[in-house]
């Protein structure tokens, strides 16, 4: 049973909603059945009497789902092959917590691909309870695409095309004045530029940070698997490096089975940057680990994958600052908004409080092989993709 995932947000943001939001039900339903966001959302709120915004009872995502005719069945290990061929037609799936956990899941399967904002199947603390197959009526094309939820005359659409345009020339200027390689002269002219742009279209502070909220539904989570049940130091030390280089993904450790899982979360777009990234840099230092010290888990290789990892850290931290007082702060601000903007989503979407723990210390370490992963790190030359140069 192969499946992949792609992000979605079931048509919530082009319907208006911003925010954060446990709307799983109303999501997957949507997909689904390629009915707009909002109508399903109102179907729901008029039927439970309350908002869907925290959750919806299995018993009226059924009856919405069996009114259009799809056939609800629960799960059983020994039928996987009917589950298996509900999943390359479209369904809806339906997870139980196993433990610590008070709520379930529920997302949209259609030709075996996974839309959600995040990937249940593999998440260890969940597991299939059951779920609906759509007639043979409904096929992947019609349920992919999210119709409009509000339709608009072709004078506001130039108007509002025109304006989105502006407020991400704004956005991108913005962005050059708070790049680290930017020189004093380039930092100045986009920040004029940014302010008579401004003007021009009439747009205030207010615009973009309702612009920004607009995105802010935009998050997701992606896993990376490393080597076992304690993943080494350099290893995490990498997620947390590749995380502040990104400035809006970040990174937490869990253990499933004879593995680490690192997961990164944020916004859906840095996301996959991240793991990108974070999968460029682990193989390219374990590798080198292995070649120069026979290794990279343990003893002297373990030791130079961790000055590898220290000496990135270093370009970074080392990076000339241009940017003006103000910037700087207002870059620190937009940063820890992300920050908690994310864990907030983490918290109401998938249901995790993260927790801080300690970490023991390793034996074996060997300072030389150390030394030398930092010179090698220094050295590096890090890109992340889509871009030419970070460090």
């Amino acid at each position: 049973m192969e499946t992949s995932f792609i992000w979605h947000d079931g048509g919530r943001a082009a319907a208006g909603y911003v925010g954060h939001t446990g709307d799983c039900a109303i999501r997957a339903i949507s997909l689904a059945t390629g009915h707009p966001y909002r109508d399903v959302y109102s179907a729901v709120f008029d039927a439970s009497g309350q908002s869907p915004r925290q959750g919806v009872k299995p018993s009226l995502i059924g009856k919405y789902l069996q009114n259009l005719g799809f056939q609800h069945l629960k799960f059983h290990p020994t039928a996987v092959e009917q589950f298996s061929r509900a999943l390359s037609s479209v369904a809806v799936v339906s997870f139980a917590p196993i433990q610590d956990k008070p709520s379930g899941h529920v997302c949209a399967v259609i030709s075996n691909t996974i839309y959600d904002t995040w990937n249940a199947f593999t998440d260890g603390r969940f597991k299939v309870d059951q779920y609906w197959v759509a007639p043979a009526s409904y096929s992947a094309a019609s349920t992919t695409v999210i119709p409009a939820a509000r339709k608009i005359s072709k004078r506001q659409q130039v108007n509002n095309d025109a304006m989105s345009k502006a407020i991400e020339r704004i956005k991108k200027m913005r962005n050059t004045a708070s790049n680290a390689a930017a020189t004093q002269g380039e930092i100045e002219n986009a920040m004029r530029m940014a302010s008579t742009m401004m003007l021009q279209y009439q747009i205030s502070e207010k615009d973009l940070r309702v612009e920004e909220n607009a995105e802010s539904s935009g998050y997701g989570s992606l896993s990376v698997f490393v080597t076992g049940t304690r993943a080494v130091a350099w290893e995490k030390g990498l997620a947390h490096y590749v995380c502040d280089l990104l400035g809006d993904a970040f990174s937490y450790f869990t253990t499933r089975g004879p593995r680490t899982r690192i997961v990164f979360y944020g916004r859906i777009d840095s996301v996959e940057s991240a793991v990108a990234l974070f999968t460029e840099l682990l193989l390219e230092i374990a590798t080198l680990g292995r070649l120069k010290y026979g290794g990279y888990a343990r003893g002297s290789g373990a030791s130079y994958c961790e000055g590898f990892v220290r000496g990135l850290g270093e370009i970074q931290s080392n990076q000339p600052l241009h940017q003006q007082p103000a910037l700087i702060e207002s870059m620190h601000r937009l940063s820890a908004r992300l920050k908690r903007d994310a864990k907030v989503w983490l918290r109401d979407e998938c249901g995790i409080l993260l927790s801080l723990s300690g970490n023991s210390g390793r034996s074996g370490h060997d300072p030389s092989a150390a030394q030398a992963g930092v010179l090698d790190g220094r050295a590096r030359t890090v890109t992340k993709p889509g871009q030419t140069r970070i460090n």
